[in-house]
């Protein structure tokens, strides 16, 4: 019995040795199995939320160009868009600078009045730069302008190279206040009714030179003491 008290006595201890080296072994193994891993899936979850913005402001961005383009050719449009009025328009203001000039450098010649000569260097300024302007304005419309005067211009044009001195002063001064008048109502007329922007800034613009023309024509007329309007 002794011998078998001291064998478990032996026993037992050598096996709380081997508890006390194990001990920590164990421990550190426990720590590392229950350490909660980390979870980087959580992490990435708010990836796809950042993407949504985007697609929001691209949306909001084509809305903003798709009304810009709308209102861009709405402008276009007015702008190359020729009426009728706007075309009878741009025939009779050509045919009429045309005019003009060609009186105009005919009262060079024919008259012997400095008033007279003073004004229709005036008008020949005046119309060949409203031509020209006409002209390229006409060319951006695909609208062809005349190349001369319409033919009851060109029956005036006839009648007044056969007068000279007072005669042509007479007929040339009080036809053109006549002409101007009508030319006056052409302009004022495409200003309210017609439909391109462009030609009716042009008409605009070009409108206080032919009110500026007539009251020079009427000036030299009343000094000239011509006030009984000449038959053409």
């Amino acid at each position: 019995m002794k011998h078998r008290s001291a064998t478990i006595s032996l026993a037992r201890t050598a096996l709380c040795g081997l508890v006390a080296l194990l001990g920590p072994a164990l421990a550190s193994a426990q720590d590392e199995t229950f350490t909660p891993a980390k979870q980087p899936a959580q992490n990435a979850t708010p990836a796809p939320t950042t993407a949504t913005p985007a697609a929001t402001s691209g949306t909001t961005q084509g809305n903003s160009t798709n009304k810009m383009s709308g209102n861009g050719a709405s402008n276009s449009s007015n702008m190359t868009t020729v009426s009728s009025q706007d075309r009878k328009f741009i025939q009779a203001a050509s045919q009429g600078n045309l005019a003009e000039v060609q009186t105009g450098k005919l009262a060079l010649q024919k008259s012997n009045d400095a008033g007279v000569k003073q004004v229709a260097q005036h008008l020949i300024n005046d119309h060949t730069k409203a031509q020209q302007q006409l002209k390229t304005l006409a060319q951006s419309l695909n609208v062809t302008v005349p190349s001369s005067p319409n033919s009851e211009q060109k029956a005036v044009y006839e009648k007044w190279s056969k007068l000279s001195g007072s005669a042509f002063d007479n007929h040339y001064l009080h036809g053109e206040i006549t002409d101007h008048v009508k030319t006056i109502d052409l302009f004022q007329k495409e200003i309210k009714a017609g439909s391109n922007s462009s030609v009716k800034a042009y008409a605009q613009q070009t409108l206080p030179a032919l009110s500026s023309h007539e009251s020079h024509l009427k000036q030299v007329a009343q000094q000239k003491g011509n006030s009984k309007t000449a038959a053409r």
